[in-house]
C-alpha cells in the first residue's frame, strides 16, 4: 500500500511541466559516465521552479542513485557532513570506523567508493543561498574530493560566482542555468492538469501568474478553492500578490530595498538615475549595485536593467494598492524622466527614440499592454521577410489564436481564405518572426493601396470601412497574425514593440481586431477609437476598429501624458445599460486614488456624467470625478439606515483602503453574504446618484 507520501510525489510529478532544454541538458551532463566533469547550478528567483527541477531529474533517473539534500537550514559544514551521512544510510551505506579525520573527508571517501560500484552518483544540492559559511567550504574543501564519477548539481537563487570561484580554481568546471518562467503553452498544460479546462479561466490564469510557476500554483489553488467567480471577480488578486511577496521574499530584504524595488516596478527599464529621480533621494554607487544583484533583477538587453517581468506585475499592483499616492507621484516623476531624456536626444539618434516611445508607452499602458505587450525576454528573436511556403502555417496559426483569446470562438469571418488573394498582390506584408531557427509566428502588416482596398472590401469585416474611406497615402492595416504558444507572450511583445518603436511611424496605420483587450489598450496610447468601422459577425464575434494618423506627427507627442482636463467636448453618447454604468462605477472606486492614470476610464466616465454642476474648467476630469465620487458618498451617508450602510462599505473598502472585504465585513459586524449584498446595492446607488 502506497504513503501518503508517495501520492504526494506522484501528484507533484504529475503536475510538473516544460523544462524539457533543461532537463535535457541535466541528464546530458549528469549521468554521463565518462571522465568529463563540469557542475551544473540551476538559478532564478524563489518561485520559478528550481527545486521542482531537481526532483523532476530525480524522478527520470529512478535507475540512478540520487541524493537531493535541501540546504535551506544550513549554517555550518557539519550539518551539510550530517545531510550526507544520513542519505548514505538511509541508502544501505556506512562509513568504516577508522582514525578521526577532517568533517566530510570519511563521507567524500564513501560516495566515491559507491560511485565506482554503482556506476555514478548524482548530487542535488538546494537553496545554496541559504548555506552560509557551509557554502564556501564546500566548494574549497569537499568538493574536490569527489572523483569525477560523482557528478553534482547545485540550486539556488544567484548564479555562481565567477570571481569567488576562480579563487578556488573552478573556472570552466561550472555552468549556471537560469530558469525563465513557463510559457504559455507549458502553463495550459498544468492547468489541465490541475483540473482548470475553461479557456476563459485558463487565459485569466496565465496573465495573472506570468508564468512564475509557484505564482501559477498558488492561484490555481484559489480558483479551485473559492470558485471561478471570486477569482474572475478580482475578490483574491490582492491575497494572492500578499502571499506571493512572502514567499518570494521571505523578509530577506532590506527596507531600502524593497522601496527600489517598489519604485523599479513602474518604469520598463531602469538604471541609477532613474531610480533616483522616481524615489526623489540620492541612491550611492554601492546601493544601486547591492540592488541590482538580487535575483529579481536582470539586465536590460538595450543597457540598464529591469525586473523580471511577473515581479515587476505584483510589485506594481501591491505598490498600487497600499500607497495609490506614492504610486501615482512615482509615475508622474518618472514619465518627467523619460521626457527629460527626450527632450535631451539628438534628433538623429533613432535607436535611443525607439526605446523613448517604448518606455513611454509601457509607462502609461494599462495592465492588459504591459502583460502581453512589454515582455522583457526577446533574446533569440528575429524578424524576416515572410515566404509563400509560410501561408499554411499561418492559416493553421491563425485558426488556433482565435481559440486561444477571448471570446474563444472559431473565426466565422474566414479571414484565412483572404490569404493568398493578398500574398498574389503584396508579399511584403507578410513577416516572420524567428526564435533561432524556428518559426515562431507569423503576421500582416497591409499596405492599403488600389490593389489591396478591393480585395478587403470583399471582406466583411472591412466592407464598411472601406467603404467609407478615401484612398491615401501610406495607409497601411495591421491585419491578423498567427502565433505558436510555446513563444508567448514573447512573440507579441516582439511584433508589437516592432510596431511601436518604429512600424507605425510616418503612417496613417488602422487596426480592426476581435480579441478582447488589445484595442482598448492601444487607444490609451494615442490611436483613436472609430466605432463607425466596427463589425459583429453572425456568430455574435465584435470586430473593432481604430486608428492613428502618424504622417505628420511624433508617436512620443501622441502618448497621453499623465493628466487631462475639462472642456467642451462632444456630444453626450447614448446612457449605457445599468450593468455597463455600475461596471464603470466600480472600476473608477478601485482606482479612486489614481484615476489620473487611467484615461480611456475617466475620458467614459467623463462623457456619461451630466453637466449639472459648476465644475473648474481648469480642474483635471480625474479630479472633478473623484470629487464628485466624494460629494455623492457623503450623500449617501446622510440617508436612510441602508444608504448610510452602503455607503460607509464603500469608503472603508475603496476610498479608506482599510484592508480586504472580510476586514471591512469584520469592522461593520456584517456577515459576508449580507456584506457582498450591502457592496453591491451601494455601487448602485452610488451609480445612479452620479448620473443625477
Amino acid at each position: 500500500m502506497k504513503l501518503v507520501r508517495q501520492v504526494l510525489s506522484d501528484l507533484e510529478q504529475k503536475r510538473f511541466v516544460g523544462r524539457e532544454k533543461e532537463l535535457d541538458i541535466m541528464k546530458q551532463k549528469l549521468n554521463d559516465s565518462n571522465d568529463d566533469w563540469c557542475l551544473i547550478h540551476i538559478c532564478g528567483p524563489g518561485g520559478i521552479g528550481k527545486s521542482a527541477l531537481l526532483r523532476a531529474f530525480q524522478w527520470t533517473a529512478r535507475e540512478e542513485l540520487v541524493f537531493f539534500i535541501d540546504g535551506r537550514s544550513f549554517t555550518q559544514p557539519i550539518h551539510f557532513v550530517e545531510a550526507v551521512r544520513l542519505k548514505l544510510a538511509n541508502a544501505g551505506f556506512q562509513p568504516n570506523e577508522t582514525e578521526a579525520k577532517p568533517p566530510g573527508e570519511e563521507e567524500a571517501e564513501l560516495i566515491n567508493q559507491v560511485a565506482q560500484q554503482r556506476g555514478g552518483i548524482v548530487l542535488l544540492l538546494d537553496s545554496m543561498e541559504r548555506w552560509g559559511a557551509a557554502l564556501e567550504w564546500l566548494f574549497d574543501k569537499w568538493l574536490p574530493l569527489l572523483t569525477v564519477r560523482v557528478k553534482v548539481c547545485t540550486a539556488g537563487k544567484h548564479p555562481l560566482d565567477e570571481g569567488t570561484l576562480s579563487a578556488f580554481e573552478w573556472s570552466n568546471m561550472y555552468r549556471n542555468m537560469r530558469l525563465a518562467p513557463l510559457n504559455r503553452k507549458e502553463m495550459e498544460g498544468y492547468l489541465i492538469t490541475s483540473g482548470i479546462n475553461d479557456p476563459e479561466v485558463r487565459y485569466a490564469v496565465e496573465q495573472f501568474s506570468g508564468g512564475i510557476p509557484l505564482a501559477l500554483s498558488l492561484t490555481c489553488s484559489t480558483v479551485l478553492k473559492h470558485g471561478v467567480p471570486s477569482f474572475l471577480g478580482g475578490d483574491q488578486t490582492q491575497a494572492i500578490i500578499a502571499s506571493m511577496d512572502r514567499k518570494l521574499f521571505q523578509g530577506e530584504e532590506p527596507l531600502h530595498i524593497k522601496k527600489l524595488l517598489r519604485a523599479a516596478s513602474i518604469p520598463w527599464r531602469f538604471d541609477q538615475d532613474m531610480l533616483q529621480w522616481i524615489i526623489g533621494e540620492e541612491i550611492t554607487q554601492e546601493q544601486f549595485n547591492e540592488f541590482c544583484n538580487i535575483p529579481y533583477i536582470k539586465l536590460f538587453r538595450q543597457g540598464g536593467y529591469c525586473l523580471l517581468d511577473a515581479v515587476s506585475k505584483w510589485m506594481n499592483a501591491e505598490l498600487a494598492h497600499r500607497a495609490p499616492e506614492t504610486h501615482a507621484l512615482y509615475k508622474q516623476r518618472a514619465l518627467a524622466a523619460i521626457e527629460r531624456r527626450w527632450t535631451h536626444t539628438s534628433p538623429s539618434d533613432e535607436e535611443r527614440k525607439k526605446l523613448l516611445r517604448l518606455e513611454k508607452a509601457f509607462l502609461m499602458s494599462d495592465e492588459f499592454m504591459r502583460s502581453f505587450y512589454f515582455a522583457t525576454d526577446r533574446s533569440g528573436f528575429r524578424i524576416d521577410a515572410a515566404s509563400k511556403e509560410h501561408i499554411p502555417l499561418l492559416r493553421e496559426l491563425v485558426q488556433q489564436f482565435f481559440l486561444a483569446f477571448p471570446p474563444f470562438q472559431n473565426d466565422d469571418t474566414l479571414q484565412h481564405t483572404f490569404l493568398d488573394a493578398i500574398w498574389e498582390e503584396e508579399p511584403s506584408s507578410f513577416r516572420v518572426v524567428y526564435h533561432d531557427q524556428d518559426v515562431a509566428g507569423i503576421y500582416t502588416f497591409v499596405p492599403l493601396n488600389e490593389i489591396t482596398r478591393p480585395i478587403f472590401a470583399a471582406n466583411p469585416v472591412f466592407v464598411t470601412f472601406i467603404q467609407e474611406t478615401q484612398l491615401q497615402e501610406k495607409e497601411y492595416l495591421i491585419w491578423i497574425l498567427g502565433v505558436k504558444r510555446e513563444f508567448e507572450p514573447e512573440l507579441s511583445s516582439v511584433i508589437v514593440q516592432e510596431h511601436f518603436s518604429t512600424g507605425i511611424a510616418g503612417k496613417l496605420v488602422s487596426i480592426i481586431i476581435p480579441i478582447e483587450g488589445p484595442l482598448e489598450s492601444i487607444c490609451r496610447l494615442g490611436f483613436e477609437r472609430i466605432p463607425w468601422a466596427d463589425y459583429i459577425s453572425a456568430g455574435g464575434i465584435h470586430w473593432k476598429a481604430a486608428r492613428i494618423d502618424l504622417r505628420n506627427d511624433e508617436l512620443f507627442h501622441r502618448i497621453p501624458g499623465i493628466c487631462i482636463r475639462m472642456g467642451t467636448g462632444p456630444e453626450k453618447p447614448d446612457p449605457p445599460s445599468k450593468d455597463t454604468w455600475f461596471g464603470l462605477v466600480k472600476q473608477a472606486l478601485e482606482c479612486f486614488h489614481s484615476l489620473g492614470f487611467d484615461l480611456t476610464l475617466v475620458k467614459k466616465l467623463g462623457s456619461l456624467l451630466p453637466d449639472n454642476e459648476s465644475d473648474n474648467g481648469d480642474e483635471p476630469l480625474a479630479a472633478c470625478i473623484a470629487r464628485r465620487i466624494t460629494v455623492r458618498l457623503e450623500r449617501m451617508a446622510g440617508g436612510r439606515n441602508q444608504e448610510k450602510l452602503q455607503a460607509r462599505i464603500l469608503q472603508l473598502f475603496y476610498i479608506e483602503g482599510i484592508g480586504s472585504h472580510e476586514t471591512v465585513a469584520t469592522r461593520l459586524g456584517l456577515a459576508m453574504t449580507t456584506y457582498y449584498r450591502y457592496l453591491k446595492k451601494g455601487i448602485g446607488r452610488l451609480g445612479d446618484e452620479l448620473l443625477r
